[in-house]
């Protein structure tokens, strides 16, 4: 039978539900709000849209409205207020900051609705809480008293779901297995967890999920150390991540926002002035401060949160350095060298290689050394060479442009090409005889490469064996990085500086004689490598497609070739 009304009727009470307009707008009309979930930090478009992160995954509803009061208050807030910092950290940082002032506002309805607190410094009276808590025990209370008792308790930061917690985590680690970077991990959970409390997780169910999660990610033969390592790391990781959010929540719940002074005021019942501590908002600047600390916590910039928390797993690097079968990789030339330089460049790196594979010491005790990178710091620019190379001139096309050109190649149309790019890591020991103007050449063949040099110490200098520097980058070069690799004449690092090249854009290229070798683990002088760890080198080569040259000449023709794209 059709209902005679327009809509049915039910007595199930809902939370809160006239207490969000009049906690947000005190002293203020009450108007119509439209809530809007984002999943990015929108501004809102309209002047009553309020901002809700759809990411924040809260545990009930007198949770979701903590979240509610917050997005309306930092629309009130932050509606006229531009941040350079556009991103999810700093809209994050904002809704922290209006957790804070909703809760005081809270506080402060509180007392006017329910009195001056008696106890505690409550913001309402022993005797209301007592007589209101009586009558929810007794069962003889009314929609109000319950609604009086969730406004009362509702934490200042909404407190997520732990079963979110834990497949959020399973997620991250899938994803990780596939970035292999684990301050990603980090800046993930960050982001997701920066506005709700994670609850009370519990850390032995925590290392033992990641550790279930971690056994079906890597290879069943993978030693059982190597998977420990993996779910250290990742524990790490993720309690670093819980870390840096609770420091950031936990200034935010401390800090003032109200700025206060002992002056005169003008007393409403005695109609004159009298002194006292009068309280007065914070200005613009002090919420902005307020506000970018609260960001630079959130990116782990204020504590050393992150120290010591390696960017990849163990796992990723025990694959790699673990030889593979020869016939499973092969080295891939780039296309536009011509067949006879590709033949001069395989025959040559052939050659040597075998050398590489096959040359073993008596004694041989070396292991690989271990280099520093060092950071790059550009004095020198190549966007000339870059412009030059872009500029390229054809017989065919619409506006002749060099009519000079006529009488000798015919080639008077221009036309604009596309800079190719690569990395180069070149070996920059004493063996190879390369100069500073050779290398030189070779970057201004190469302006867009990524291009590096490394050198070995053939001692331990700070608990390293020798140094990685970027000589040049996106048309930028480093002539001190130059200077600096010729100042020693090892190439005791080259696994390291192959590690450096295989994270680099193809085509990379290798600049070296492969004449590999490695360091004594104590002094850190030089050593032979035993045939096990020149294998390693020489698979890492070949499962990277890093391709050897060491003839300067070649080294010329070939960056010729490379030097646009075909």
């Amino acid at each position: 039978m059709n209902s005679l009304f327009s809509r049915s009727y039910t007595d199930t009470p809902t939370n809160l539900p006239f207490m969000l307009p009049n906690l947000a707008l005190i002293g203020d009309k009450v108007r119509n709000f439209k809530v809007k979930y984002t999943s990015s930090p929108h501004i809102q478009k309209g002047r009553h849209d309020i901002n809700v992160p759809d990411y924040v995954i809260t545990k009930d509803e007198i949770n979701k409205q903590v979240l509610l009061r917050a997005c309306l208050w930092r629309m009130k807030l932050f509606y006229n207020m531009n941040f350079k910092n556009k991103t999810v950290l700093n809209y994050s940082a904002q809704l922290i900051f209006s957790y804070r002032v909703a809760d005081v506002r809270k506080h402060d309805l509180l007392k006017k609705m329910y009195g001056q607190p008696s106890w505690g410094g409550r913001s309402i009276s022993r005797e209301t809480i007592q007589k209101t808590q009586e009558r929810i025990d007794s069962g003889t209370y009314t929609k109000e008293d319950k609604q009086l008792m969730d406004l009362y308790d509702s934490p200042t930061i909404p407190i997520g779901s732990e079963e979110d917690v834990y497949m959020y985590v399973v997620r991250l680690i899938n994803e990780l297995y596939e970035t292999n970077d684990v301050h990603k991990f980090i800046r993930d959970f960050v982001k997701k967890y920066a506005c709700v409390q994670v609850g009370s997780v519990q850390a032995t169910r925590m290392e033992s999920t990641i550790l279930n999660v971690v056994r079906t990610k890597v290879d069943f033969r993978m030693p059982e150390h190597i998977i420990e390592q993996d779910s250290s790391i990742i524990f790490q990781a993720y309690y670093t991540a819980t870390a840096i959010v609770r420091e950031a929540q936990y200034y935010a719940r401390r800090m003032e926002i109200q700025t206060g002074a002992w002056k005169k005021y003008w007393n409403e019942d005695d109609k004159e002035y009298k002194h006292g501590w009068v309280y007065d908002k914070l200005s613009e600047t002090q919420v902005r401060y307020r506000v970018n600390k609260i960001r630079r916590i959130l990116e782990g910039k204020v504590s050393n949160n992150r120290r010591n928390i390696p960017d990849g797993l163990p796992s990723k690097r025990y694959e790699d350095d673990t030889p593979q079968p020869e016939q499973e990789y092969a080295l891939t030339l780039p296309k536009g060298l011509g067949k006879e330089l590709a033949l001069e460049v395989m025959e040559d790196a052939d050659r040597k290689h075998q050398h590489l594979v096959d040359y073993e010491r008596e004694v041989s005790s070396g292991v690989h050394g271990k280099a520093r990178l060092i950071p790059f710091k550009p004095d020198e620019s190549v966007d000339k060479a870059i412009r030059e190379l872009k500029k390229s001139s054809s017989d065919r096309g619409v506006v002749p442009r060099s009519m000079h050109r006529m009488a000798t190649d015919r080639k008077v149309f221009s036309r604009r090409t596309t800079v190719a790019g690569g990395s180069m890591m070149i070996d920059c020991s004493g063996s190879m005889g390369l100069y500073k103007d050779d290398i030189k050449e070779i970057v201004e063949l190469l302006p867009a490469s990524n291009i590096a040099g490394y050198v070995g110490y053939n001692r331990k200098i700070d608990d390293y064996d020798g140094e990685i520097r970027v000589i040049a980058k996106d048309g930028r070069m480093s002539n001190h990085a130059l200077d600096k690799l010729d100042e020693w004449g090892a190439n005791s690092v080259d696994l390291e500086g192959l590690r450096w090249l295989a994270t680099q854009p193809e085509p990379r290229i290798w600049v070296s004689d492969q004449q590999v070798i490695g360091v004594n683990a104590d002094t850190g002088r030089n050593d032979y490598l035993d045939g096990q760890k020149r294998k390693e080198i020489s698979v890492f080569m070949r499962k990277n497609n890093i391709i050897p040259i060491e003839n300067r000449d070649t080294i010329l023709k070939v960056a010729k070739k490379l030097s646009l794209k075909h």
